[in-house]
């Protein structure tokens, strides 16, 4: 089995979107191998630390964010072989306090190189700041919270409770788009679909110590208001309809823990 320092090595040498920042401290790190024959959709990436006094604290990463990760959640799209989007099989990524570096570059062939252009940042979270900063740090705990893969299948304890937030967040997209379809197909003004939509991107953000779900589901939406809008100003009547026909079908792809 490679050992982290070669993986490393490895990781550092390839290009990709972005310099590669590698690890500020390496035993505070993990490298991620994807072997399970399917593509990642999302992590969700729990750090716990605990001082010398007994304090304890926590932060949080999510790869999720991406109107084409919501597709492919809601199952109305196949995860594509991009950079980065998500995780394919076989690919590696460097996991630390700061965020996730890497890319699919490992995995894809030169052919699919030339086409790969997806890629998908970290989303920074709830709760305090790394421990590398902090010389009370203890003791680093780094958790795989939960691993969303391309067939629906979620693995992880779930401590943030993030797998109910994204089946009520996609449930809530599909509530909303089908009540904007029906106000469409009445003659609805653009003003009228701007409204329903304005609460979701005006969504009031969870306090900082708020637990990841709540923070996943409110920044979901967020961004699936904010999508809305921008295809209200700039997409015509028939395609205005047809995008928020398909957002309004139910989910085609089941979200299920083990």
């Amino acid at each position: 089995m490679p050992t982290f320092a070669s993986l490393l090595r490895e990781m550092e040498s390839r290009p990709g979107p972005g310099p590669f920042r590698p690890a500020l401290k390496t035993d505070h790190a993990a490298i991620l191998l994807n072997q399970s024959g399917k593509a990642i959709v999302a992590l969700d990436i729990v750090w716990h630390y605990a001082t010398g006094d007994g304090q304890r604290r926590a932060s949080r990463l999510s790869t999720l964010g991406s109107s084409v990760q919501r597709e492919v959640l809601s199952g109305r799209a196949k995860v594509e072989r991009d950079l980065g989007t998500f995780i394919l099989p076989g690919s590696k990524r460097l996991i630390t306090e700061r965020g996730i570096f890497g890319n699919n570059l490992d995995v894809l062939s030169p052919d699919e190189v030339g086409h790969a252009q997806g890629y998908c940042g970290v989303s920074g979270t709830s709760g305090s700041g790394p421990g590398e900063a902090d010389p009370d740090i203890t003791r680093v705990e780094l958790i795989l919270d939960l691993v969303v893969l391309e067939d629906g299948l979620c693995v992880g304890p779930d401590e943030s409770g993030v797998f109910a937030a994204l089946n009520e967040c996609l449930a809530a997209q599909c509530t909303i788009a089908q009540e904007a379809l029906a106000e469409l197909r009445k003659g609805a003004s653009e003003g009228r679909i701007f409204d329903i939509m304005r609460p979701l991107v005006r969504h009031d953000r969870p306090a900082p110590g708020d637990r990841g779900a709540p923070r996943t589901g409110a920044f979901l939406l967020q961004a699936f208001g904010s999508e809305a809008i921008q295809r209200l100003i700039h997409s015509t009547t028939p395609e205005l309809l047809g995008w928020f026909e398909r957002a309004a079908q139910p989910p085609l792809l089941e979200l299920r823990r083990p």
